[in-house]
């Protein structure tokens, strides 16, 4: 039984670093289906573009 429990934990782990590429491929904290639907991919997370007083990440 424990020769079945390390590899399928590394298929987990694989699942989830695959899954949270998918999310956030650039790493920039914002989810990729905001960013395209907002036009926002080049944005900067911790930056205020706008001057609202809130970062682009808020």
């Amino acid at each position: 039984m424990r020769h079945f429990f390390v590899p399928g934990l590394g298929l987990l782990f694989a699942f989830v670093l695959s899954a949270r590429a998918a999310v956030d491929r650039n790493g920039n904290g914002m989810s990729d289906v905001w960013e395209m639907i907002h036009g926002a991919s080049a944005l900067s997370p911790g930056v205020d573009t706008d001057g609202d007083g809130y970062s682009n990440l808020a």
